[in-house]
């Protein structure tokens, strides 16, 4: 038990250091003011802790693809930076952010065989994360059909997952693996939450559950607004996980004639506090509460499995974030624009 409570006592010690070092509020404002890519790599390799991640990089030449993929290893290691502290915890700290990161380098690897453009994608492959994950990582690289892909996943959830996909016929592959693989991955974080007792377990469900419901708001509005896709229809899409909304609020907004009406309705939930109708992006606007809720679990949680998947989940969403800023930079933005797309947790 003191072992236990010693390994806790250090993850729990190593997460909030690691936590002093996301991105400020007048970081993002910097960065939002940079007018080009070489710019924004300059500003994080001399004023941020992703310095070392772009020590070998000259800012002058670098491509967009290839600071987005150093965004992403840096999220990795942060992974890798905390896993030698929670070797001492019974069944490990939730592996949030790896099941993440395997179903990415999943998904990119079908899509770049569905599309015939794989050559980038392979070069991205974070090698280092190996000794962390259910399968090997650079044998996606010689994946060139989906049979391929699948005999490679064979001894991982993913592909059975992926055959039974496969073995489907209507729609897009693709679409069809993201919505099931999903399926799989909530599943599955709330199975492991479920091992945890008390305010923990309660805590490790409300985050797991957050995202969900996000992401169903988010598919609602995209599939209104965009493809005036039917209700019955939609409902199909939908992960069944609730956090601020109860089953019937969510019914409502899915009846929704158009996603005019769905935002209306919305409006008049607890998420209205956190939505600007003049800004579009709900989605970004949606996690403003995600992180609140992280933010806090970070500061008064002591449960080490809580306070290391929500900051996993912060540093997720700071990826998020500094890919937006070089979104905008590029589209030629204003920096309150660009501002308004980055989930910072200004409100509530």
């Amino acid at each position: 038990m003191m072992g236990r409570d010693k390994a806790a006592n250090a993850v729990i010690a190593k997460v909030r250091a690691m936590y002093g070092d996301l991105l400020t509020f007048s970081q993002y404002a910097e960065l939002a003011r940079k007018q080009n890519l070489q710019e924004i790599a300059a500003y994080l390799k001399e004023s941020t802790p992703y310095g070392p991640e772009l020590e070998d990089v000259r800012g002058s030449i670098i491509y967009r693809q290839q600071l987005e993929t150093i965004l992403r290893r840096h999220t990795l290691r942060q992974y890798a930076r905390i896993a030698p502290y929670a070797a001492g915890i019974k069944n490990g700290v939730p592996a949030y952010i790896l099941l993440d990161a395997e179903i990415e380098m999943i998904l990119r690897c079908l899509k770049g065989i569905v599309t015939i453009q794989q050559e980038n994608f392979i070069a991205d492959l974070p090698a280092f994360i190996q000794p962390y994950v259910g399968f090997h990582v650079l044998s996606l690289a010689n994946a060139h059909t989906v049979s391929q892909l699948i005999e490679i996943l064979e001894r991982t959830p993913y592909g059975p997952l992926l055959e039974k996909c496969a073995a489907q016929k209507e729609g897009p592959l693709y679409s069809r693996f993201v919505q099931m693989v999903y399926e799989w991955y909530f599943d599955t974080l709330m199975k492991r939450a479920n091992a945890s007792k008390g305010k923990a377990r309660k805590d490790l469900e409300s985050l797991i559950s957050a995202r969900a419901e996000i992401m169903n708001l988010s598919s609602v509005y995209r599939l209104k607004k965009f493809y005036q896709m039917p209700s019955e229809k939609i409902r199909g899409w939908l992960y069944p996980y609730h956090w601020r909304l109860s089953q019937k609020e969510t019914d409502q907004l899915v009846q929704a004639e158009n996603a005019d009406i769905f935002l209306q309705r919305l409006l008049q939930t607890s998420y209205g506090l956190w939505i600007d109708t003049q800004e579009l992006f709900l989605e970004g606007q949606l996690n403003q509460a995600r992180r609140v809720q992280e933010e806090k679990m970070i500061h008064f949680s002591t449960d080490p499995h809580v306070i290391y998947t929500a900051f996993m989940l912060l540093c997720h969403k700071e990826m998020e974030n500094i890919i937006r800023v070089i979104e905008g930079v590029h589209y030629g933005m204003k920096p309150e624009k660009i501002e308004s797309l980055l989930s910072l947790g200004k409100k509530g």
